[in-house]
């Protein structure tokens, strides 16, 4: 089991105050969102856990250790990606580039074709990366992002600005992949996330938790309710298939900007 504990953290760009003490534990396996305005610091979050960045105050740890020791068992898909398209490497060397040198390599063999397979990746594997669609592109990072056999792996919208098709495949993955690794990723795709994920975090400088089934439309604008509140008044934003009973957790008193 994998435990991530984000304690008291708290970041700022200069004198602008992104988090304020934010507080969260995930256990895994299991598969969570964190939601949001633009802005609110869901992508600081994701950084900082990986030690891309340094919390102001507090700290992050996995398995009761600095976060910065586990960054090769920390599969990571970022929002952006900035290359050269014409740069001649392939589908499978970029997938590669994902492998811990610390997995024996018959594990490494048998880990690469069940993502293949799991990702439909078989076809493409021979072309040049730049030449693929962004649904392909998409699907070979999510494999590379895998290839070290992560303890924890974080997707920072890997459902952006890509077809439905590769969307549901994506989608459909890591909800196999969450009864098995610890899942954490940044959406504004509430109405296709919210069926599968255990968990929600609202961020907005702070973070509360919800259960899936307490989150409605507008917590993407920011607007958050707390569980004093009528539920009635808040309809969830759709039927789900995997509801779930219990009640909104709040991790802190949630505060005006």
């Amino acid at each position: 089991m994998t435990e991530l504990v984000v304690k008291d953290v708290s970041f700022q760009y200069d004198q602008n105050i992104v988090l304020d003490k934010v507080n969260f534990n995930l256990t895994s396996p299991g598969l969570h969102a964190l939601i949001g305005p633009n802005g609110a610091g869901k992508s600081t979050i994701l950084k900082l856990i990986l030690s891309l960045l340094k919390p102001t105050r507090g700290e992050i740890l996995i398995d009761g250790k600095d976060s910065a020791h586990f960054r090769d068992q920390c599969g990571y898909v970022p929002q952006t990606n900035r290359f050269d398209k014409d740069f001649p490497i392939t589908a499978h060397e970029v997938i590669r580039m994902g492998v811990n040198k610390r997995l024996p390599k018959e594990q490494v063999a048998a880990l690469e074709k069940d993502l293949l397979s799991m990702l439909s990746l078989e076809k493409i594997l021979h072309k040049q990366f730049g030449k693929l669609s962004g649904g392909q592109m998409q699907r070979i990072l999510i494999a590379r992002a895998l290839m070290c056999h992560p303890k924890l792996l974080i997707l920072d919208e890997p459902t952006s600005n890509i077809d439905p098709e590769t969307t549901r495949l994506i989608h459909n993955t890591l909800f196999r992949l969450k009864e098995e690794i610890l899942i954490l990723m940044v959406s504004h795709d509430l109405e296709s996330i919210v069926a599968d994920v255990d968990s929600v975090f609202c961020v907005q400088n702070h973070v509360v938790k919800y259960q899936p089934d307490k989150v409605c439309s507008h917590f993407q604008m920011g607007v958050y309710h707390s569980d004093s509140h009528d539920q009635t008044e808040h309809p969830p934003i759709l039927k789900k298939e995997h509801p779930s009973t219990a009640k909104p957790e709040n991790q802190e008193e949630e505060k005006s900007d």
